[in-house]
């Protein structure tokens, strides 16, 4: 109960400070099934000790929850301490859909004027209303598809009744019914799975609806999220390989025994998808696999890893480590050559690596032959067998090299191949042996040299570094390190005049080009200074510099950046 009080009237007589209005208003129950209450109210006018009349007319009026539920008029006598019932009653209200209701009160006394009147009254003020049970909440803990989830029934009352259902995809489940509040377990059907083809996890809707004594009181709902178990989803895979190259399938007699760097391996992917998804991708060593099988050449690996994927995202692989025989392919490097420019005598120096072992019960035997021709002949002439020193698995000419006899004229131009064969593989390099020339060759009236002069050890022709005819006052870029030369010889110079400096050791070093100069008509006498430093393929200029000697004898120094560097050439001393 509430009671809403207000002492004293407004606008009253001489004695209305005596008198108080009081709205009294109550709940006497309340139905779960209706979700509603009956309330109660009265409206009263109380006398002090020294409040009274008699016969005075009155109206009033009481107003809750926005609805006038009592009101009228009348003539009112009232003696000391006394009071007056207005009005009393009762009325049923319906809650709000969470059970919850707030009502606001207030009322009118209104008095006729007078000298004892006891004034206007307007009591008011809120009242709660006792909250009553709805519909329960409903809660549940994530699982994977055929596996339990935990349901919690948050129950208002323990008379309540429950039906819970899930809406899941295109699925509609009813999961009990007639059920009272609390937690249970519920297996998530495998039929989930066909609700998400392509994710590893979904959600949905669990929906309770709550009942008292046979009567709908409302329906809550949470989410729930089912996720799917890798172990119970990931596709299945076999796989197997096996060698399709009939070359070396015929040598091993054997097609589950593969070469390396020569059979062919056919993987072959056996899968399938599980719950509902599909495969959207194969690999065998990260090589996409169009259909159920992969062709790989001249193998390369004793390892074959393939992998399968399916529409959620999750992957089986497996690991294949079929019996393989480590070949060495053939190679070889090899020079033919005349043993000197005017000979006729060929030699041959080779090295090379061969699989020095048996494949299966088979002796990889190496065979090397050689075959010549004069250029623009069309037959070919076979020149023998060459033996090599095997060593592991490697083959070479040995520590001497190798003649090919002494028939080839230096006059002519010859060209030669091998035949380098194993069991599995051929090589057939060519060569060309040049025609012979000799160091140097004279006539009546000539002398011709074949090669380099030297002069005490260096080459007197010289290499060119650098050549600009316009010149340049900037930094010279040659196109050789300094380093690699005996000395340079640098051509610079002012205007018309060139001058050349020959510098030793010339890396890293510093040092001026200078030339001196006299103009006879006034007789001055000049001196030119560029100092250069070489580093590497850099010849940097830092600065010019002039100074001048006039008649009266007093030096002068200016700056004078005209001097410039044209040309530069290395001579180097051979070993």
């Amino acid at each position: 109960m509430a009671d809403f009080i207000q002492n004293g009237g407004s606008s009253g007589g001489t004695y209305a400070g005596y008198y108080t209005g009081k709205l009294s208003v109550w709940e006497n129950s309340y139905d779960v099934s209706s979700n509603s209450s009956n309330v109660g109210y009265r409206l009263q006018l109380i006398s002090g000790n020294s409040g009274r009349f008699g016969d005075l007319k009155a109206s009033y009026s009481v107003n809750i929850d926005g609805v006038v539920r009592n009101s009228g008029s009348g003539s009112y006598s009232l003696g000391h301490n006394g009071t007056i019932t207005l009005c009393e009653g009762n009325f049923t209200i319906w809650h709000n859909d969470d059970g919850r209701k707030s009502v606001w009160c207030s009322a009118t006394i209104d008095f006729q004027n007078h000298t004892y009147s006891p004034g206007d009254f307007y009591p008011s003020g809120n009242l709660d209303l006792s909250t009553i049970p709805r519909a329960s909440s409903i809660f549940c803990t994530t699982a994977s598809v055929e596996e339990t989830s935990i349901i919690t029934i948050a129950s208002a009352s323990n008379s309540f009744r429950h039906n819970v259902r899930v809406d899941f995809g295109s699925q509609h489940i009813n999961i009990v019914e007639n059920r009272e509040g609390g937690n249970f377990s519920w297996t998530i059907p495998s039929s989930f799975y066909n609700e998400i083809p392509n994710s590893k996890s979904g959600t949905g809707t669990i929906i309770c609806d709550t009942y008292n004594n046979g009567v709908f009181l409302g329906s809550k709902s949470s989410i729930i999220t089912v996720t799917t178990n890798e172990e119970k989803c990931k596709p299945n895979l076999s796989c197997t390989v096996i060698d399709v190259n009939e070359i070396t399938t015929k040598i091993t007699g054997n097609n589950q025994k593969l070469i390396k760097h020569k059979s062919t391996a056919k993987v072959t992917i056996t899968s399938n998808a599980k719950n509902g998804s599909s495969i959207v991708l194969k690999k065998v060593n990260n090589e996409n696999v169009g259909g159920d099988s992969i062709l790989i050449y001249e193998i390369d690996t004793d390892t074959f890893v393939a992998t399968v994927t399916d529409s959620r995202g999750y992957s089986n692989s497996v690991t294949l480590k079929p019996s393989v025989i480590n070949y060495i392919p053939l190679s070889i490097n090899a020079i033919i050559k005349r043993t000197q420019p005017t000979t006729g005598e060929v030699d041959i120096t080779f090295s090379g690596n061969y699989y020095n072992n048996k494949i299966e019960n088979i002796n990889n035997e190496l065979l090397i032959k050689w075959f010549y021709r004069e250029k623009e002949e069309n037959e070919w002439i076979t020149g023998g067998a060459i033996t090599p020193v095997l060593k592991e698995n490697t083959f070479s000419n040995g520590e001497e090299s190798i003649s090919l006899g002494k028939k080839f004229d230096y006059k002519k131009i010859y060209e030669f191949y091998l035949e380098i064969t194993d069991k599995l593989s051929a090589l057939t390099p060519q060569f060309i042996v040049a025609q012979g020339i000799p160091i140097f060759n004279w006539g009546k009236d000539f002398l011709n040299v074949n090669g380099k002069i030297l002069a005490n050890g260096i080459d007197i022709n010289g290499t060119i570094l650098y050549d600009n005819e316009s010149g340049t006052t900037g930094t010279v870029t040659l196109s050789e390190s300094a380093a690699n030369f005996n000395y340079l010889e640098i051509y610079a110079g002012r205007m018309y005049w060139q001058y050349c400096t020959k510098i030793q050791h010339p890396n890293n070093t510093k040092t001026n080009l200078v030339t001196a100069y006299s103009e006879v008509n006034n007789k001055t006498f000049y001196t030119y200074c560029k100092c250069i430093q070489i580093s590497g393929t850099s010849i940097i200029t830092n600065y010019s510099q002039i100074q001048f000697t006039p008649n009266d004898g007093t030096p002068n120094v200016g700056s004078d950046d005209s001097y410039k560097i044209f040309k530069v050439v290395g001579y180097r001393k051979e070993a």
